[in-house]
């Protein structure tokens, strides 16, 4: 995984890995377990069973989620008489050693990580159990949203192989942050024309030639009407509020680069003329932080940006002046449906290891059982819960409940398929395209074969059939 992204993963992750034990304080009396049943009775005489993570966890004096996960890990314990343990190791350990440990039989835990990248090497490597026989005989299928990711569930179906799922909540990668000071001093009621559906991608290029201003009149803008967390991040965004993808599946369930169909080159010219011809949109170059795009809009140089939910954390950490609003994408001439779209990421998924697979039944009712709140909080309430501090207004707070619990994000598969390109990587080809060094159309034609040509060796011979 990139640098740019690989730290975002992790803060939400953290988060998402705690989603089980979240909860709303009750009545219940100390001690009590909750009331569930499994297809098959499960009692481990003591065992240990390791649940690893690539990432640090949060210890559970850091907050009341976390003690309510440890002291609900301590009731699973005591009703199954198992020992759970969540276990962090070093992530360059954990990804340069998962292949060799888990085929010599010594895999780091019984429920491991894999970021979506690794999949299909994963896969091939024969490291991953297969769960449809251990789903059959418990009735576990991974398709009930109130629990499981179901972005991850239908991605992690190969060849007709469930091997993956998730309790995370389906990340947001793709949404739109408004500084609301330079809004209401351009007289512009932000809030409103996304109400109205009004927000379009030419709405979006007018407010942006309205707000990027030359305050020293030397030719180049201080501040620009639209930034994003890079290039290609705004073209994906663009094309997924278009009805488009830069990666789709063909009739085979197989990924291919489409960046050629033309809701998604339309979306690709769209970014080529904001940061070109019309000068209001200056994406994040790849070769500085991920946090550049929000650190810029901290600071006022841009009126609005694209990027991940991970940029409240920043506008947060950094105790930003301005009021800040966070709206859906803006949507393209092709968009379908009466309301907005974001789009969607897969950045990891939870395995069994292949040295496990005749206990897959014993371990997802255990994983089921752990992911389950016994307070009954939701997982939409759990998670509004955590992000209330981090957004300033109930508009804000509004919209990422719509775009993350109402079923309107779009599945992107670019960073799960192809983000490990070589050189140039896909992301450079669209960062000089923003900065017209070359063109959408001499890029696709330089770059399209070979691009296609690195999937199909990654992806050789399999199918994602959960998605099709």
């Amino acid at each position: 995984m990139n640098k740019r992204c690989l730290a975002a993963v992790a803060a939400a992750l953290m988060a998402a890995s705690l989603l089980g034990g979240c909860g709303k304080e009750t009545d219940k009396p100390a001690g009590s377990t909750p009331e569930s049943d499994t297809p098959v009775s499960l009692d481990f005489d003591g065992e240990e069973i390791i649940l690893t993570y690539p990432w640090d966890l949060a210890s559970p004096e850091s907050s009341p989620t976390a003690q309510r996960h440890y002291e609900y890990i301590q009731e699973l314990n005591k009703k199954y008489d198992v020992v759970i343990t969540e276990k962090s190791v070093n992530s360059s350990y954990y990804n340069n050693n998962m292949v060799t440990t888990v085929l010599s039989g010594k895999p780091m835990g019984h429920i491991m990580i894999s970021y979506g990248q690794y999949a299909a090497d994963y896969y091939e490597s024969g490291i991953m159990a297969n769960l449809n026989d251990a789903m059959q005989e418990t009735g576990i299928d991974f398709k009930d949203g109130g629990i499981y990711n179901q972005n991850i569930t239908r991605f992690c179906n190969f060849n007709g192989d469930q091997v993956g799922f998730s309790n995370s909540v389906e990340v947001q990668k793709d949404l739109w942050f408004v500084n609301l000071r330079m809004m209401e001093e351009a007289s512009i009621d932000i809030y409103d024309i996304v109400d109205s559906g009004e927000w379009t991608w030419d709405k979006a290029e007018e407010l942006g030639k309205r707000l990027t201003k030359d305050t020293n009149g030397d030719g180049t803008p201080d501040i620009y009407g639209i930034g994003a967390s890079s290039a290609q991040g705004l073209a994906e965004s663009l094309a997924s509020a278009n009805g488009g993808d830069l990666i789709r599946l063909n009739e085979e369930g197989q990924p291919v680069l489409s960046w050629n169909d033309p809701a998604s080159l339309e979306a690709i010219n769209r970014m080529y003329k904001w940061c070109t011809t019309d000068n209001i949109c200056r994406p994040s170059p790849s070769n500085q932080a991920w946090t550049q795009a929000a650190t810029d809009f901290i600071n006022g140089s841009f009126a609005m940006i694209q990027g991940p939910i991970d940029y409240l954390s920043n506008f947060q950490s950094a105790a930003m002046k301005d009021d800040f609003g966070v709206i859906p994408p803006p949507k393209g001439p092709n968009a379908e449906g009466d309301w907005y779209t974001s789009g969607g990421s897969l950045p990891f998924f939870q395995f069994i290891p292949v040295t496990y697979e005749d206990r897959a039944t014993e371990l997802i009712q255990l994983y089921q059982e752990f992911s389950v709140d016994p307070q009954g909080m939701t997982k939409e309430e759990a998670w509004e819960d955590s992000y209330l501090d981090l957004v300033r207004d109930d508009k804000s707070m509004e919209y990422l409940l719509k775009l993350g619990f109402e079923g309107r994000q779009r599945l992107s598969l670019t960073s799960a398929v192809a983000e490990n390109w070589g050189d140039p990587s896909f992301a450079v080809v669209f960062e000089n395209i923003a900065k017209n060094t070359t063109s959408p159309g001499a890029a696709i034609q330089e770059y399209g074969s070979k691009f296609q040509a690195q999937i199909d060796d990654k992806w050789n011979g399999i199918s994602m059939t959960g998605i099709r």
